[in-house]
């Protein structure tokens, strides 16, 4: 959340949430619903307000009718804070069709006592709800309020199924179809998902993902395309979670230390042959692994720090960087970008 990791959650998750992933037209909908509950009770109590049209007081609800809607928000959203299940906006979403109608309710009551100018801000207010919605189709799930930042910004703020679901395969391929035609540049995916890219006919070098369902392989780094859905971007459900750290810096210099003993011994027979007296192919084979997703992680750790703007997105949650030689061995040999004294788990 807000570029921040943590095991166990923050009890200012759902708040925080709430205001990053709806609209200011909702909120201020919302203040506006909250001030009509509190003139209807007033004009309940004193009808006479209402000057020649006593009805329209004993028309307006009471909080009695209305405290279903505010008890059900308010019980719903305490629960949520508590129960530290911080992995989706989608865990509050109940709460909405509460606070549509606390919105809704007493404005149509209040319709026929307003001034004009109140009629045509109500309007204006409603038509920018919907033209938001509008222009966003069909990527509602990228949803983040202007006060955040926009889609654009989203995975700077929250991940996981409060923006990227595995949703958008389909748009990798209309752009890599798009902006490499011929499949002349090597592409790099990590994906966050359950859909195939092969169905797609994504050509690539498979990055670590999640869940990992993709076939073992040996590759080196290249210049080319690295297409990294958000939440793994951000190093959530990934091997080296948060930040990167002391740990994982000793744990991938012993790693591609290994590695590299092993490519050289590749060519000698000898070398070879001693190397595996010494651990047997099952060992190097796990060397690989552990070296293949710490390689990833710090990867993501340094676009994160040098290159933390995207080269194209794909629905808002799969970002695409075309990195080169120096970047490359910036990320993978150089300094660690960020550095932890300790990891989260």
């Amino acid at each position: 959340m807000d570029g921040h990791w943590t095991l166990g959650g923050w009890s200012s998750f759902f708040p925080i949430a709430f205001w990053e992933k709806t609209s200011p037209a909702l909120l201020i909908l919302l203040a506006a619903g909250l001030v009509g509950w509190f003139r209807g009770q007033r004009l309940r109590e004193h009808p006479a307000l209402v000057g020649d049209h006593p009805a329209v007081g004993e028309s307006f609800p009471s909080f009695y009718y209305g405290s279903p809607y505010f008890v059900m928000v308010v019980a719903y959203f305490i629960i949520a804070m508590l129960q530290q299940v911080d992995i989706g906006h989608r865990h509050i979403l109940p709460i909405y069709p509460a606070l549509y109608i606390l919105c809704g309710g007493p404005i149509a009551l209040l319709w026929p006592t307003e001034k004009l100018w109140a009629r045509v801000a109500t309007i204006m207010v409603l038509a920018w709800f919907v033209v938001e919605s509008l222009m966003l189709f069909p990527d509602y799930l990228a949803y983040f309020s202007p006060l955040a930042g926009g889609p654009a910004k989203g995975y700077l703020h929250l991940v996981d199924s409060s923006l990227d679901w595995g949703m958008d395969l389909p748009g990798v391929k209309k752009w890599l179809d798009k902006n490499d035609p011929h499949n002349r540049e090597p592409v790099f995916l990590a994906y966050f998902g359950t859909d195939s890219p092969d169905y797609y006919g994504i050509k690539s070098h498979r990055l670590p993902g999640n869940p990992e369902w993709r076939v073992p392989e040996v590759y080196p780094f290249s210049p080319g395309i690295y297409i990294i859905s958000a939440t793994l971007y951000e190093s959530v459900y990934t091997y080296a979670f948060g930040p990167w750290n002391t740990e994982y810096e000793n744990r991938y210099q012993t790693a591609l230390h290994n590695i590299q003993l092993y490519q050289d011994a590749s060519g000698d027979s000898a070398k070879l042959a001693a190397l595996l007296k010494q651990h047997p192919q099952k060992f190097w084979n796990n060397e690989y692994s552990l070296f293949e997703k710490l390689r990833f992680g710090r990867l993501c750790a340094w676009l994160r720090y040098h290159r933390p703007t995207p080269d194209a997105a794909i629905g808002h949650s799969i970002l695409i960087w075309r990195l080169s030689d120096p970047e490359l061995a910036a990320a993978l040999l150089g300094p660690p970008p960020e550095i932890n004294d300790t990891p989260l788990m």
